[in-house]
């Protein structure tokens, strides 16, 4: 029967799925600020965007590992996949990602060794760029 419902009502399914996926992996770890007594308003903003930020990092990640590895980024991917959609439900409960962390922290992990050495390449290209124009600067007029 209920496999009947789901075939009925696919756009229903996709956003329930769909809440339940933002929950858990966006609003849920704020409810962890709660409980040490931040204030809903600023865990909300505090946790939304630092776990967007990570899920970001996560995918380029999944995509440096699949350049290296293919069947770990497969293994990461269906891993993560498979227990972020069972355990979207709207009324989620951040205990439902301990079964997928380990690949989570090894996707975000090498997101950070690929990202890290590009963003301080472009933090000392504009940093030596601006040195030149200070030095320039104090030189005077050539």
């Amino acid at each position: 029967m209920a496999i009947h419902l789901l075939r009925q009502h696919p756009v229903a399914l996709a956003e329930i799925v769909f809440s339940g996926v933002v929950e858990l992996l966006l609003f849920e770890p704020a409810t962890v600020a709660l409980d040490y007594s931040w204030i809903p308003r600023r865990a909300y903003a505090a946790f939304v965007w630092l776990m967007f930020l990570t899920l970001v990092i996560a995918v380029a990640g999944i995509g440096a590992i699949h350049r290296r590895d293919r069947p770990l980024a497969l293994l990461i991917v269906a891993t993560f996949g498979y227990f972020t959609l069972t355990a979207s439900i709207p009324e989620t409960s951040l205990r439902y990602a301990l079964a997928y962390l380990p690949m989570y922290f090894a996707a975000l992990a090498a997101g950070m060794v690929e990202l890290i050495p590009r963003v301080a390449g472009h933090v000392r290209r504009v940093d030596g760029a601006s040195s030149r124009a200070s030095r320039a600067a104090a030189n005077g007029p050539s």
